[in-house]
Formats: C-alpha cells, sequence, structure tokens
C-alpha cells in the first residue's frame, strides 16, 4: 500500500513537472521601442503628462522619447511609473510606487539604468524560480524585481493566485538577496546570492513550519538585445515650479535626480540601428 501510494505521487509530480516543462515562459514578448509624448490635461492646459502613442491613438506631433513596454519587466531595466499628485493634480515620475502597488498598476515604461546603476539593476527583470518543501514537494513560480538604493521591491505573478501575494520589503547589494513576502495572511522570507547568472539560496516561514532551498533564473536573459540610439537622461526636477516635473537631459555627465536613460527619437535621415547595450 506505501508503495502504491508513493508511485501514485510520483506520477503525480512527474505530470506537474511535463506541464510546467510545456507551458513556462522561457523568453519575454518585448514590443519595438514606443514613442512618448507629452500632453496637456482637458481639464487644466498648465498641467501635462506623458502618453504613449498606439495604433488606436497616433500622435501627429514628434514624439520627446522612446522607451519600451513590456507586461513582464525585462532584464536589466529599470520601471517608470507615472503617478498622479492628488495635491495638485500633476504628473510626475518615478522608479517604484507607494508600497504594494506594483501588484495592481503596470509601469509607464521600461529604460536603461544610469550608468552608476548597471551592475546593480542586473537584478531587475522577471526571475523563474523553484522552491522545495520540507515534505520534497516541489513549487514553480515567478517574481518581477527591481532594485533602487539598495532596496529590493517588485511583484509575484499576476497571472496566477499569487497574484494574492505582496512583496512587504527586500533588499540586494553585494550579490546578496533578501525578501519578505505576505500571503494569505502568511509571512515567507527568502534569502540568496547570485552566482554565475542564477540565485541559489533557502526560504522558509516565518513562523518555522516550512521551508527549504530555492534557485533563480532570470527569464529572457540571454536573449534581449536592447536597441542601441542616442541617448538622454530623464531627470526629475525638484524646484520645477510648473508642470512637468522632469526633463530630458543630454550630457556626458550623470546629473543629479536622474532616474534613467530613454532613447531620443532618430531623426528622419539616420534610422534607428538595433543591437545589444550594456
Amino acid at each position: 500500500m506505501g508503495m502504491r501510494l508513493l508511485l501514485k505521487l510520483f506520477l503525480v509530480l512527474v505530470a506537474q513537472i511535463k506541464l510546467y516543462a510545456e507551458t513556462k515562459p522561457t523568453q519575454i514578448s518585448i514590443d519595438p521601442l514606443v514613442a512618448f509624448y507629452l500632453t496637456a490635461s482637458d481639464t487644466d492646459r498648465t498641467k501635462h503628462s506623458l502618453r504613449a502613442a498606439t495604433k488606436n491613438h497616433p500622435m501627429a506631433s514628434k514624439p520627446l522619447f522612446l522607451a519600451l513596454r513590456s507586461t513582464a519587466w525585462p532584464p536589466g531595466l529599470v520601471p517608470i511609473y507615472q503617478v498622479d499628485d492628488p495635491s495638485s493634480g500633476e504628473a510626475y515620475l518615478a522608479r517604484r510606487l507607494t508600497h504594494a502597488k506594483e501588484n495592481v498598476v503596470e509601469p509607464l515604461c521600461f529604460a536603461l539604468p544610469i550608468p552608476s546603476e548597471v551592475e546593480a539593476c542586473r537584478v531587475n527583470g522577471r526571475w523563474e524560480l523553484e522552491a522545495t518543501h520540507q515534505d520534497g514537494a516541489l513549487e514553480f513560480l515567478y517574481m518581477d524585481w527591481a532594485q533602487l538604493s539598495g532596496n529590493l521591491f517588485g511583484r509575484m505573478d499576476p497571472d496566477t493566485d499569487y497574484r494574492f501575494a505582496w512583496l512587504t520589503g527586500g533588499s540586494y547589494g553585494g550579490k546578496n538577496l533578501q525578501i519578505q513576502i505576505n500571503y494569505i495572511d502568511t509571512d515567507y522570507l527568502l534569502t540568496g546570492t547570485l552566482a554565475a547568472g542564477s540565485f541559489q539560496g533557502k526560504w522558509s516561514r516565518v513562523d518555522g513550519l516550512d521551508g527549504g532551498d530555492w534557485t533563480g533564473r532570470p527569464v529572457g536573459a540571454a536573449t534581449s538585445a536592447w536597441p542601441l540610439g542616442p541617448l538622454a537622461y530623464l531627470v526629475t526636477v525638484k524646484d520645477h515650479g510648473k508642470s512637468p516635473r522632469w526633463e530630458l537631459r543630454v550630457t556626458p555627465k550623470e546629473p543629479d535626480h536622474a532616474l534613467c536613460r530613454v532613447w531620443l527619437p532618430p531623426s528622419p535621415s539616420k534610422p534607428s540601428a538595433q543591437g545589444s547595450t550594456p
């Protein structure tokens, strides 16, 4: 009887692994560079926000900059959010949202990190995780991660039941990662170290009722190629005085309060090249 039960469990596990292998995404589908325009508010023409051009909503004017859009977070890029200030009605740009809103709000776009953050932002993107429970069962899941000043934030896979889980805290530095997660009123802790492009570490329920090893691999990192072309810094303007509260700067020196680097629109006579951008 015991052997029959073990065989049944083994066959179920094999079926789950096979289904996972057949359905898991091995790459991230990313659209070509999208043009972004500055548009005035319908109710207050002095206030502006950024809007992406689409087939259904083309723009007649020249775009301000180009950036990437993707439902899954692309490897090595930084998410940029557009947030409305409730006190002023103005839109401003931010690298992250207030706690836990990443689960329900998609980034406006994704852009290149500033040069001083390229190495730290290697943790950015979607990661495929495989975790082992105390009873030997396997768990497969995905997370989107990004770092800002050593703090790690992100979301669980929004297409599964894990969309109800929240990354309540985290850090990344010196190739060491720590993440706190709350899922159905239960707290979890993940710790790991990056080596040869993958994470290995331990996870546990904070109450000690479960835990084990986990590994993490980036999704799409080996095949992603970012466009080449002229870049500009997207910079937060502190003493703005008027909308918008950011500006583009083309400069060889990394400016203060820079959020990211975006692509400039190509001139009609010089189409943009495609290739890898470090």
